[in-house]
């Protein structure tokens, strides 16, 4: 489960996706492009700085609207292990949620709202 979206900030639209992208927790986790160096990590930076505020921001409106999914782990009440590349079917945890955020993704007009203050 990935995807991306645009962020607009004060009505002016950033022209670099951030991309979403479900991680070993279960949540899905935001991320802005890198410049990656030929010389690794040490060199390599993102390619669009935002503050803390807006990130975090950014990532509890996410967290608000997609619901949280089983992490990576043994789960003795469905008697599974979930690893990875497990199919999205074995970890939804409200499958009434996770149905009405998935209806939600295919439309264009979908709009997140987040304030930022500070």
């Amino acid at each position: 489960m990935d995807g991306s979206c645009t962020l607009e900030l004060d009505q002016q639209e950033i022209p670099i996706k951030a991309s979403l992208s479900l991680q070993a927790d279960g949540r899905l986790a935001t991320h802005f492009p890198m410049h990656h160096s030929p010389l690794g990590v040490p060199a390599s930076f993102p390619s669009v700085l935002v503050g803390q505020e807006i990130a975090s921001a950014f990532e509890k409106a996410i967290h608000e609207n997609f619901p949280r999914l089983r992490g990576t782990g043994l789960y003795e009440d469905i008697g599974q292990e979930i690893a990875i590349g497990s199919p999205l079917s074995v970890r939804v945890i409200n499958q009434q949620e996770f149905e009405k955020a998935r209806h939600r993704i295919p439309k264009k007009d979908l709009e997140i709202v987040a304030k930022v203050s500070g």
